[in-house]
């Protein structure tokens, strides 16, 4: 395990003590000439000469070990220099203090490893809620007007289809964000193990890029107008029928539900990991970065002035919002089912109005000569009174318009980072340090983990297939080996790119190009890089969920 501990103040300590050695050898020669000075009076000829000659022996010693003790210093100063840069560095890449560096950063204790490890599970708990994300997107652009054009349910639509995106655009800030911290404390540690190297501690192997996703856009969900349902009552009570879709509200009910409960479990993994990692490390950065952590985020989402924790708020609130104006409807439609069964017992006692009666259970001829005969014996209870209104108004309050200002600055906010380029130049101002990795191993011109992507037409070859070959989406036509059913395609593609980027393996293959191969949750992936960084294409082996290619 790499583990860097730096003391300044006992650095500081031998750094003072190497300068004032040369002092001290003066001194001690300037004492020796007063102490043989009587004696020195006396000597003449040879006895002389040969003091003379040892004393200016001894001068050029302490010249040349005082040159050496200088190199000593200047050192000392490099590496003080050196941890120091790589303290302040990592303190403002997280928003720290700006003038914070050199020894003011403090002493500082880093298991690399550990560090390293959380970078790879923030990573996993970004991929998880990306995919829960994509299945929430996916399945809420499939459900349209929903509220329908009932004029009840008009502020709830307006409200509804104005927290829609501030939501939507929060979401995808949460995914962001956790890309930007599994970054961000990447290059954290690879700051420190640049200095430690610098400083002549030897070799350390740099952490990799995690694969993750930053600048995260989600599509918003769909406006909630539009053609309402067909009534099931009586034409002449259709105006007091709410012209809208339970169903696919209740649908989106469980939809943004199922997004919160993932923003929660994402919450508090990720909050576990951060918090256990800066509790086994010490130093002011790591001071930083649990101060950064728990202004995002309280780990069990009770913390509302919390961006991470309003945003479960607000996706919950539209889940409340959804099943409340389902339920509101619901309750409305069973009063006017009720009031029509209640207008036909009526007309089942009133003579002459049997054979009307008939017609009306039957929705034939007459059915308002059926209703309006009740209506008159009982009165229709179904308009829609105060306490309809009030359950529609109730749902209106559950939208989280109050959420959406502070979800506006989250989003505009970004997470941590800014200062990475600042850092990695003052860094390599004395290390000059490199992206490791498998890639960091290849000999000759290669591409850089960060220039590797795949462009839009490779995609297509991948999943859809072409002329040339390719279509290893699940469920393609062909005898191609193919990814996991469970995999989204977004899924698949971060896959392809994390292999690419990060590899177990990496070899030559035609043309300049390099095959790398790695695994990802249990799937061996091959991907074929070209010189330039673009991915020509790629394919699953075998594992979890592989159907291998048909011979």
């Amino acid at each position: 395990m790499a583990f860097i501990k730096v003391s300044f103040g006992a650095l500081r300590e031998q750094h003072d003590a190497l300068g004032g050695v040369g002092g001290v050898w003066d001194e001690l020669l300037v004492q020796l000439d007063e102490a043989v000075a009587p004696l020195r009076a006396t000597w003449d000829g040879e006895a002389s000469q040969a003091y003379e000659q040892r004393r200016a022996e001894w001068l050029s010693a302490a010249d040349e070990l005082r040159d050496v003790l200088r190199q000593v210093r200047q050192r000392s100063t490099t590496i003080q220099d050196n941890y120091g840069r790589a303290a302040g560095s990592a303190v403002r890449l997280w928003g720290g203090g700006g003038a914070v560096g050199g020894s003011d950063a403090g002493d500082f204790e880093i298991a690399l490893d550990d560090v390293r490890l959380t970078v790879r599970e923030i990573a996993d708990i970004q991929a998880r809620l990306l995919d829960a994300v994509e299945v929430a997107s996916a399945e809420l652009r499939g459900i349209t007007g929903m509220a329908g054009p009932d004029s009840c349910l008009a502020r709830w639509r307006d409200g509804y289809d104005v927290c829609r995106g501030p939501v939507a655009d929060a979401v995808a800030e949460v995914v962001s964000v956790l890309g930007d911290v599994s970054m961000a404390l990447k290059d954290t540690g690879n700051t420190f193990a640049e200095a430690e190297e610098a400083s002549g501690g030897g070799p350390v192997d740099r952490i990799p890029f995690p694969g993750v996703k930053v600048d995260y856009v989600l599509t918003w969900p769909p406006t909630t107008g539009g053609p309402g349902k067909e009534a099931v009552v009586p034409d002449e009570v259709t105006r007091y029928w709410p012209n809208a879709w339970e169903e696919r509200l209740h649908a989106a009910a469980d939809t943004w539900s199922a997004l919160a409960r993932a923003l929660a479990d994402a919450n508090t993994a990720a909050t576990q990991d951060v918090l256990a990692m800066v509790d086994n490390n010490s130093g002011a950065v790591f001071s930083v970065i649990r101060d950064y952590w728990s202004g995002l985020c309280s780990g069990d989402i009770c913390a509302q002035d919390a961006p991470f924790d309003r945003t479960y708020a607000a996706v919950q609130a539209m889940s409340s919002a959804c099943r409340s104006l389902a339920m509101a409807i619901e309750w409305q439609r069973a009063r006017v089912e009720d009031a029509v069964a209640l207008a036909g017992a009526v007309l089942e006692s009133i003579e002459p109005f049997t054979a009307v009666l008939d017609t009306f259970l039957t929705r034939g001829l007459s059915r308002t000569a059926a209703v309006v005969a009740a209506a008159l014996a009982v009165g229709l209870d179904v308009l829609p009174d105060d306490r309809y209104l009030t359950r529609i108004e109730e749902a209106v309050e559950l939208l989280p318009s109050r959420h959406l200002d502070a979800l506006g600055r989250f989003t505009a906010s970004g997470g941590p980072g800014g200062s990475e380029a600042t850092t990695l130049s003052e860094v390599k101002d004395v290390v000059g340090g490199e992206l490791a990795g498998k890639w960091n191993q290849v000999h000759g011109p290669h591409p850089r983990p960060d220039q590797i992507h795949i462009p839009p037409e490779r995609v297509t070859h991948i999943l859809d297939g072409d002329k040339t070959g390719g279509g290893h989406r699940a469920g393609s036509n062909n005898k191609k080996s193919h990814f996991p059913a469970g995999w989204t395609d977004e899924t698949t593609i971060s896959k392809i790119e994390s292999v690419a980027r990060n590899p177990d393996s990496i070899e030559p293959n035609h043309h300049g190009r390099w095959k790398a191969t790695g695994t990802r949750d249990g799937v061996l992936i091959e991907v074929i890089v070209n010189p330039d960084g673009t991915i020509r294409t790629a394919w699953p082996v075998s594992g979890p969920g592989v159907r291998p290619q048909v011979k």
